[in-house]
């Protein structure tokens, strides 16, 4: 707890499960295959008023190569638990990392936090900005998200309580073979604030 805002991370959601692994993919794909998907409070970001909040994501993962394939990850809200698409709100993507040669299980590592930037009268339009790394032996370069050179992501969304977000991560990859993989091995969710 900290001693300046009696204030503490809370371990929200915590998984460790293999999920289903992606292999022989190039279009973004969901990572969350066999975990429960995370629902985020409705009015986590807007809770307490003007005070910024923040949502920190961590991931590991198991990777398989061959050759030096890129994957780029991504991690996004959604208003569905059941249903994943490439759309809802993008908290943030990473750039196509090269990954580690023919590897079988190579590990890789996802943080992300999402703070609150600016929430606006009544919560409806209220930005989010997310900034992370992915990192690992499977990714000889540490990407961040963002990806270099590029702006960060501010996303909006509803922090008025009308409407209800799921977490989702995924990943797509540059070379569709059966050897390359990507799975979710664990995740963890920490509300900070």
């Amino acid at each position: 707890m900290s001693g300046y805002t009696q204030t503490q991370p809370e371990l929200y959601y915590c998984e460790s499960i293999a999920g289903t692994a992606l292999a022989t993919f190039t279009t973004e794909a969901s990572l969350m295959g066999a975990y429960p998907i995370p629902q985020i409070p409705a009015t986590f970001f807007a809770k307490l008023g003007t005070q910024s909040s923040s949502m920190k994501i961590k991931a590991r993962l198991n990777i398989g190569t061959t050759g030096t394939p890129t994957f780029t990850f991504s991690a996004r809200l959604l208003t569905s638990a059941t249903s994943w698409s490439a759309g809802g709100i993008l908290l943030g993507s990473s750039a196509a990392l090269t990954a580690a040669s023919a590897v079988t299980n190579a590990w890789a590592d996802i943080d992300l936090d999402t703070i609150l930037q600016s929430l606006a009268a009544g919560g409806a339009t209220s930005q989010v900005g997310s900034f992370g790394t992915v990192s690992g032996s499977a990714f000889p370069n540490a990407g961040s998200i963002p990806a270099n050179n590029t702006s960060a992501n501010n996303a909006t969304l509803d922090a008025t309580g009308a409407t209800q977000y799921y977490l989702w991560l995924s990943a797509a990859c540059g070379t569709s073979n059966a050897s390359n993989k990507a799975q979710l091995q664990a995740l963890k969710i920490y509300l900070e604030n």
